[in-house]
């Protein structure tokens, strides 16, 4: 019987056979002392039950089994293949379980045990099991059953795992995640701040407004994408709003009726500001001035004395009180240096609301509002969404609609003046071109970047296109970009004032410039006549900063605008947020250098005024790019800011100290410096100088003789009015004597 104990003993013994008899006799021996010996098992019948994965990683796992119920088994056997190629067999153990290593991920084998008793006696395999090993760094185990976990310090995304301290989402993730198995790419532990289009993927994005993302909301039962933003916040970067709240620069805020009341009341100062700069283009026009802020220069609105306004000489005042607010004006805000810091705040804001979503101070957008003359900049500040809740496209049409409206307006108010006061036509005209070359230059840069930016979306692949659009416009995320009537109508729109502001404006330019171009280039002779000086005037916006060789270089800085703020957005590149603020700084280097080389400006204070205003947009530019906290990026703009008034304000000062240390002296000698004037230009200027210093004297000299003609005339008016006297206190009573002394006194 097989694996059974034995006694054996040995003895011998004897056999006798008798003749003629059938009768054997047998004589046996004494017996051999007791052996006992057990017999081998035998071959086993039945193949190990059970065979179970416990775990399985990616290029090892671990196989156990049942034993199987038979005596004498010695040992057993795991045969690892795929198909029909065997892989590997263990080596014979005792034990129920053994680790295999040395696999491929993500590939199928198949297992099969066999046991063995004796030394070689080998059962029937059992059947195999099928495994397919998991993709590296997950693993899987009975309990979790046929699915693989990540391993501690990754996540699960699909069928792979993904290291939890990877570049690209680590700084997006709380500190010490990942420090358990079974993460994956739902419960990832994002960190506040951040926001993602779908919790199916780990293309993790830092919020335009880290304060929309605070995951409140998870507090409330909110599920899917919503759950990552505040509270009462829905939608792409959580800028949407629930219900009756609307969006305000702190976050959606509830509208109740006393809110909404409140801002109805607001609105209508919203249109009284805006009837107030419709006047000031108006009186501009009319008083041949900017803004009005000099006391005296107010008063001089009364229009001169009592006499010119009973008279009705509306037209000689207004001429009178242009010239004289426009010099006071001009002496006080610096002309030419208020441009170029209109010039670079264009280009500084523009910087701030593509590179720096979300870091923006909204105590700078009444400042932003005046520098580029945007009607939503000024809404903001009334906060008035409760009674108008607007978004990018109103903006597009009241941006680009109002400037058409006001030049219609001035234009309107020239024809009217032109017909009233014809003499003085030609000065209303130049007062009327310059204005809008004034709104033209202020609104360019915002109003093109806004029309551009109607065209940038931003796609999100993994969004469900409900809570969250597939593509959403990137000046306002709560605008969907996929097709709609409002979409359409919106790109429509902002293909026609394509043509109107950013080529058109151009354009406009380079007709003048064209149209008086032989006449700018001679603007420096001293035989221009009246006719020639008046038209000079009417360009003297585009050409006055600058020298004669370069008096195309406003146009110049139309272009340059363009550049650096519509261009620059429409670079943007969400999967690369280092390459347009790279482009931005790459751009003001080159322009800084382009400034350097031309020296365009008359004045040396224009020109480095204007030369560290583009420095300053270098670092302006990569505020954003270095790792800053939102109040140091702030406190950056802050600075920037603080140094460009400051800079001008020096400037400004040193050129009034040269002026009063000796003007002319100064700026014969600036001008003999300069590389760019010719020997004759510098005579020419000179000799200006020394017929307005003698017509000066001629003027003089008429006066004192004109006063002394006066004072002459006075003195006989006063002797004739004594010997009436006297002749009336001799008149007689009778009428032929009262005859002859009329004849006398006549």
């Amino acid at each position: 019987v097989p694996s059974t104990e034995y006694d054996i003993r040995i003895r011998p013994f004897h056999v006798y056979f008798i003749e003629n008899e059938e009768i054997s006799r047998v004589v046996f021996g004494i017996s051999s002392t007791t052996k006992t010996i057990k017999t081998d098992g035998g071959t086993p019948v039945d193949s190990p039950g059970n065979v179970k994965l416990e775990t399985v990683n990616a290029r090892d796992l671990l196989i156990a089994w049942d034993e199987i119920d038979q005596e004498g088994v010695t040992g057993y056997e795991v045969q690892v293949f795929t198909g029909i190629d065997t892989l590997q067999e263990t080596s014979p153990s005792e034990r129920t379980s053994v680790p295999i290593s040395n696999l491929e991920p993500e590939s199928v084998y198949h297992c099969s045990v066999r046991a063995k008793t004796g030394s070689d006696n080998w059962g029937p395999w059992s059947p195999s099991v099928t495994v397919k090993t998991c993709p590296e760094n997950m693993r899987r185990t009975l309990k979790s059953g046929e699915d693989c976990f990540a391993l501690v310090g990754y996540y699960r995304l699909g069928r792979q795992a993904k290291s939890c301290s990877s570049e690209n989402i680590s700084e997006s993730l709380v500190e010490n995640s990942c420090l358990e198995n079974g993460i994956t790419v739902e419960t990832l532990p994002i960190k506040t701040g951040y926001w993602r289009d779908s919790l199916k993927t780990d293309d993790i994005k830092k919020c335009r407004k880290p304060q929309f993302c605070d995951k409140i909301s998870s507090m409330y039962n909110v599920t899917g994408p919503n759950s990552q933003c505040a509270m009462n916040h829905r939608g792409v970067y959580c800028f949407g709003c629930i219900g009756d709240y609307v969006l305000s620069s702190s976050g959606c805020e509830e509208c109740t009726k006393q809110e909404e009341k409140l801002h109805k009341s607001r609105t209508r100062w919203f249109v009284v500001i805006m009837v107030i700069l419709f006047m000031v283009g108006i009186l501009k026009i009319t008083c041949g001035a900017g803004v009005f802020e000099d006391s005296k220069c107010l008063k001089l609105l009364s229009c001169g004395n009592r006499e010119r306004r009973r008279r009705n000489k509306i037209a000689e005042c207004v001429k009178s009180v242009s010239v004289k607010c426009w010099k006071r004006l001009g002496f006080m805000f610096i002309e030419v240096k208020f441009r170029i810091l209109m010039g670079f705040f264009q280009v500084f804001f523009s910087f701030q609301r593509t590179f720096q979503k979300g870091t923006v101070d909204t105590d700078t957008s009444l400042l932003e509002m005046i520098t580029g003359l945007n009607p939503s900049r000024l809404a903001d500040e009334f906060n008035i969404r409760c009674a108008y809740d607007y978004n990018h496209y109103d903006t597009l049409f009241l941006y680009t609609l109002v400037p058409i409206v006001f030049v219609i307006v001035v234009v309107g108010v020239y024809m009217l003046l032109s017909r009233v006061y014809n003499k003085y036509k030609e000065s209303v005209r130049q007062e009327t071109i310059t204005t809008v070359f004034y709104l033209t230059f202020l609104v360019y840069p915002g109003v093109s970047q806004t029309i551009l930016e109607t065209y940038l979306c931003e796609e999100f692949p993994t969004a469900d296109g409900n809570e969250v659009f597939k593509s959403a416009l990137r000046a306002d995320y709560r605008l969907s970009c996929e097709n709609s009537k409002e979409r359409v109508i919106a790109l429509v729109y902002a293909s026609i004032m394509l043509v109107v502001y950013p080529v058109g404006i151009v354009l406009l330019y380079v007709s003048f410039l064209k149209r008086y171009h032989d006449l700018i280039l001679k603007q420096d002779s001293t035989n221009l006549n009246q006719d020639e000086k008046s038209k000079l005037k009417r360009v003297s916006f585009l050409i006055s900063p600058y020298k004669t060789e370069r008096y195309w270089f406003e146009t110049y800085e139309l272009f340059r605008k363009l550049i650096q703020t519509s261009l620059v957005s429409f670079l943007q590149d969400t999967a690369f947020p280092t390459l347009s603020p790279t482009i931005a700084m790459n751009i003001s280097i080159i322009v800084a250098f382009l400034l350097m080389y031309m020296q365009p400006y008359k004045k040396t204070g224009d020109f480095w005024f204007a030369f560290v205003s583009l420095v300053l947009l270098i670092p302006a530019s990569q505020l954003s790019v270095l790792e800053l906290s939102s109040k140091q990026i702030t406190n950056g703009n802050y600075g920037i800011m603080g140094v460009e008034f400051g800079l001008m304000i020096v400037i400004v000062l040193v050129e009034l100290w040269w002026q009063k240390k000796g003007k002319s002296e100064g700026e014969v000698k600036d001008l003999a410096r300069t590389e760019s004037h010719t020997d004759e230009e510098f005579v020419g200027v000179v000799n200006d100088n020394l017929n307005t210093m003698e017509e000066n004297m001629k003027l003089k000299k008429r006066n004192a003789d004109v006063e002394d003609e006066n004072s002459r005339y006075r003195d006989e008016n006063m002797r004739l009015k004594e010997r009436i006297k006297e002749l009336e206190s001799m008149v007689p009573e009778d009428e032929a004597s009262r005859d002859a002394v009329e004849v006398a006194v006549v």
